[in-house]
């Protein structure tokens, strides 16, 4: 048994045996509490839509205010909406999001942008972030949703930002950003059990016990361990089978009134069916990692703020024809403070280390097998309150310098309208840009392909991958217009258009060169800055809440148009139909009698009509009954995708060949907090 393994499961039991036995001298302390977090939910439902436009959030401008005060296209999924949604995994709640494109390739694989992708499966545009923490693969230089497997009932919300959020987040944060807040530890005291399974989702157990360290220091922590077996969906070449474990804490503490300590870690273990690209045949992929965080935030008497954050995160992946290793250290602090009434500064400076080690047995290597990266940053965000009730311009930019591209400025500015309480208008222009990844800069290497997808075959043909350390950084300038109604305590809704204009787009071409020497044909690709275009696209909601129900819709319209250089060949240009038009998303959240709970999900995706890999329209329902059994019991049922058997939600491609139908998924679930 791997070292990693022994010990990750020995700390995983070691934590639910100790929890297990505390719980037993907290239960009557923690019964009150739970008492109450019911009384809570029960009344979630009759929480008005007031409260929620006032919700404070922390995002768009890097400090705390209120939701209908954030000159930004924002969708706060709370924990409410985690919870009554029936979704296993972050992934799945993106659905709800509009202007977000999720659409899942097999049971651990997603393809997820926001407003429109634009290189087939490894999402590039999009800045994923935990408590801080950057979740972020620098081989493809976007997201591994696989990875991102965190206990959903100890997330506080998931703010999503769609638009550019470079001046404040840095790099890749192109098309949007999502931030995942979990839950303080004094939030989560005592225990909570959760146990369930069904077809798809075959087994899962999450358990997680909060105390209290040190009652004169506020110093409070919490524990936690998870374990998921995933089955295979429907596919006619290799099983896709998935299992991950992962156990981890946080500590806070209050030293002063004034201070604010935060400490937390994870450490996981994934194991996923993939296949051998050259053979077609079984093979294992593993991925192991860990990570440890560290946040002071200090209040000075005058509101001024200042937060310092350093974090390591080390991540192991191994796959068939490939190995790489990632060690991460970074480092970010941030200062905010009042020139005068009509002037509110935020600035701030960053440093990021990065080393990354691909195996000498890879097929797919850089010229280099070590890599050393390091990004230098710092911003500057000016707040002026032009009309201090009403009229707010937001001047700022990030500037950084990579080992790629050099330096880079990102500016933005922003326009914030409140001609009344109830009512926000927004606008943005912004610059944003994503360097290259690791792949696209260094790759070398060459790969059989396999005769079912070998048009020239019995002669053999190679792909022959290149990089190129000539790239230049891939820009965006980006126009925002937005509004914001809240009618009355029981409706609001919100609208937002964009127009984006692109440059210097990544596409790779491919060449193919007749090898006679060697009997076979060889295919030569090579990346090059050569697409650009724009988009632009429409995105809506609107939200009616009465008393024992509530109604959430979501719809989103994206038009892209894409042009490739002239001298290059290559099919890039299609990802004007890997994108679709129009998307729907349609929440029901009902209380039919007490301790019940019927919720259901409605969701409408449009096709995208490529000429050999299309993928149909489709619309499909998940529902979720529950029963609070007891005051600490809820059971519950949840059905996913019931409106077909299997359905197709994207296309094989050139390096994903392992592409499975979503299958229809019932699971039931036991959730106990004592």
């Amino acid at each position: 048994m791997p070292l990693f393994l022994t010990v990750s499961s020995i700390f995983f039991y070691s934590i639910f045996t100790i929890s297990l036995c505390l719980s037993y001298n907290s239960f009557a302390e923690t019964l009150s509490k739970t008492d109450s977090l019911r009384l809570q939910q029960q009344q979630l439902l009759q929480l008005n839509l007031e409260d929620l436009f006032n919700l404070e959030v922390t995002s768009v401008a890097k400090k705390t205010q209120r939701l209908s005060h954030s000159a930004a296209a924002i969708f706060v999924i709370t924990q409410e909406d985690i919870r009554r949604s029936g979704a296993t995994q972050v992934a799945e709640l993106l659905r709800m999001v509009p202007g977000f494109q999720v659409e899942r390739f097999n049971s651990y694989s997603w393809r997820i942008a926001a407003r429109g992708s634009f290189n087939g499966v490894y999402v590039n545009k999009l800045l994923v972030l935990i408590d801080g923490r950057s979740f972020y693969n620098p081989q493809i230089s976007g997201t591994y949703w696989d990875r991102l497997d965190i206990i959903l009932e100890d997330i506080e919300r998931i703010e999503v930002i769609r638009g550019s959020g470079g001046t404040l987040w840095g790099a890749n944060a192109v098309n949007g950003v999502v931030n995942i807040i979990t839950k303080q530890s004094q939030e989560t005291q005592g225990n909570l059990l959760v146990v369930g399974g069904g077809i798809t989702e075959q087994r899962f157990l999450r358990f997680r016990h909060g105390g209290v360290l040190d009652e004169e220091n506020n110093t409070t922590w919490r524990v936690y361990g998870k374990t998921t077996a995933r089955d295979s969906l429907a596919n006619g070449i290799q099983p896709d089978n998935w299992q991950a474990h992962q156990t981890g804490f946080r500590i806070d503490a209050e030293p002063t009134i004034a201070d604010q300590l935060v400490l937390q870690g994870d450490i996981y273990q994934l194991q996923e069916d993939q296949i051998d690209w050259e053979t077609l045949a079984a093979g294992d992929g593993k991925t192991t990692g860990s990570n440890l965080l560290s946040r002071w935030q200090h209040h000075f008497t005058n509101d001024a703020q200042l937060s310092t954050q350093l974090y390591y995160d080390f991540n192991r992946h191994i796959q068939p024809n490939l190995g790489v290793d990632n060690h991460f250290i970074d480092f970010e602090t941030q200062y905010q403070f009042n020139i005068n009434e009509t002037h509110e500064i935020l600035t701030g400076i960053g440093y990021r280390w990065l080393f990354s080690r691909v195996a000498e047995n890879s097929d797919l290597k850089r010229d280099n097998l070590d890599r050393y990266d390091q990004v230098f940053s710092a911003f500057i965000q000016d707040e002026m309150r032009l009309l201090p009730d009403e009229l707010h311009l937001i001047l700022g930019s990030k500037f950084e310098h990579n080992d790629y591209t050099g330096f880079e400025i990102q500016p933005n500015i922003r326009l914030l309208w409140i001609p009344s309480t109830t009512v926000t208008t927004w606008a943005a222009l912004s610059r944003a840009v994503r360097t290259p990844s690791q792949v696209s800069d260094h790759i070398l290497g060459e790969l059989a392909t396999p005769a079912v997808k070998n048009p020239f075959y019995p002669m053999p043909l190679i792909l022959s991958l290149q990089g190129n350390d000539s790239l230049v950084a891939e820009s965006i300038f980006s126009y925002e217009l937005g509004f914001r109604n809240q009618i009355n305590k029981q409706y609001n809704w919100d609208i937002a258009g964009f127009y984006n204009q692109y440059d210097d787009l990544v596409v790779r071409s491919d060449i193919p060169m007749p090898d006679l020497a060697n009997q076979r044909i060889l295919v030569l690709s090579r990346y090059h800055n050569g697409m650009e275009g724009h988009s632009f696209g429409i995105e809506a909601t609107a939200n009616i809440t009465q008393e024992y129900w509530k109604l959430a819709l979501a719809y989103s319209y994206l038009r892209l148009q894409m042009h490739i250089n002239n001298n290059i060949i290559s099919n890039f240009e299609n990802v004007e139909q890997e994108n679709p038009h129009h998307q729907i998303s349609l929440r029901l959240m009902t209380e039919p009698m007490p301790d019940w709970q019927l919720d259901g999900w409605l969701r409408y995706m449009d096709a995208l009509p490529l000429t050999d890999n299309h993928v149909n329209s489709y619309i499909n329902l998940d529902i979720r009954l529950a029963w609070q059994l007891t005051k600490n019991i809820e059971l519950s049922l949840i059905g996913q995708n019931l409106l077909d058997k299997q359905q197709m939600e994207f296309y094989a491609g050139a390096f994903n060949p392992l592409v499975s139908e979503v299958k229809r998924n019932f699971y039931g679930q036991i959730r106990w907090e004592f």
